[in-house]
């Protein structure tokens, strides 16, 4: 790429696909600065917006990138690359239902291609609708058995249906794929902990922060590791660092609750379940908190219609943190 650029330095492809390159090891600021170029020299090029817009998702400015992935579809109405993006910054956002219409059309458009269906198995999951989340995550692993994503998702999706043993069955998978990536070594600690075997948890998480030390999942999967052996303060260190990483992250917001609501600190956790119901409004299990951290305090009325909320929800959700 540095050749082409040389030689044809109006060349906007050239700048894209070294563009991808630093994208690829995550050099970002080097990575959007070539797409900038690139689309100072063509503000047509679909590509390029495409292309910066999943670096702008890599780095959670999700405003930036949807108006790339916007942009993109303008200039190109089949590009199915866009609305599969777009669908999975609305999950990344807590906005499943929005997700849903764009990873249709992707799959309207190229009915055999599998990401779109991941993108829809997420939102699903986001939905808590296991059952179509799954028939999406298994037909994306059909198209394309070969591919990690697909096994990834799947897992995440069996996590959330308490399935661990066929959790970690697929994160086994991705880690023969990869045994270093840190996706699945987080995804595996998850299942770990779901199986309440926290050490191992730890284990993974730390392998995982050890290739990633940003890595949002394995810093909030190791604070709950740790807030389930009753060291709290590392875990209040995890989930005030994955605050820190990604301040949209609702699931940190509300595993520092739970540590709140043992150490008897009402407000805090109620501030935080605040925060993660303005991050993820239809999450049931925040409310069934909540409302358990208001009647604790004392705030009768506020439970009542809290505990309303959740059961209006998905049925269930998390087992009361401070009891």
């Amino acid at each position: 790429c540095d050749q082409a650029i040389r030689l044809d330095p109006k060349n906007a492809m050239a700048f894209t696909n070294r563009g991808n390159a630093y994208a690829h090891k995550r050099q970002y600021d080097r990575a959007l600065a070539d797409y900038d170029q690139a689309l100072k020299l063509n503000p047509k090029m679909m590509e390029a917006y495409v292309s910066r817009g999943v670096s702008y998702m890599d780095t959670n400015q999700y405003d930036r990138a949807l108006a790339d992935f916007d942009q993109a579809i303008r200039l190109d109405p089949k590009q199915v690359r866009a609305y599969v993006n777009r669908c999975v910054i609305h999950v990344l956002r807590g906005q499943p239902a929005q997700a849903l219409p764009d990873c249709n059309e992707a799959i309207r458009l190229n009915p055999s291609y599998a990401n779109p269906y991941l993108g829809r198995c997420s939102a699903y999951m986001a939905m808590a609708d296991h059952t179509r989340a799954l028939a999406d995550c298994n037909q994306a692993i059909r198209l394309d058995p070969n591919q990690m994503a697909g096994y990834l998702i799947r897992g995440n999706a069996y996590a959330m249906r308490s399935d661990y043993d066929l959790a970690l069955a697929d994160f086994e998978q991705v880690l023969r794929f990869n045994p270093r990536s840190p996706e699945g070594l987080a995804g595996r600690g998850v299942a770990y902990v779901g199986k309440n075997q926290p050490d191992r948890a730890i284990g993974d998480f730390d392998a995982a922060l050890r290739v990633r030390p940003s890595l949002e999942d394995a810093l909030v999967g190791r604070g709950d590791a740790y807030r389930m052996k009753g060291q709290y303060d590392r875990a209040l260190a995890d989930y005030d660092q994955a605050i820190r990483t990604n301040p949209s992250q609702a699931t940190a917001y509300r595993g520092r609750a739970s540590v709140f609501l043992k150490t008897a600190q009402y407000d805090r956790a109620i501030a935080d379940l605040d925060q993660a119901i303005r991050l993820e409004p239809g999450n049931a299990s925040s409310f069934n908190n909540r409302c358990w951290a208001r009647a604790i305090a004392g705030h009768l009325l506020q439970a009542g219609n809290d505990c309303e909320r959740a059961a209006r929800g998905r049925p269930g959700g998390e087992a009361p943190a401070g009891t």
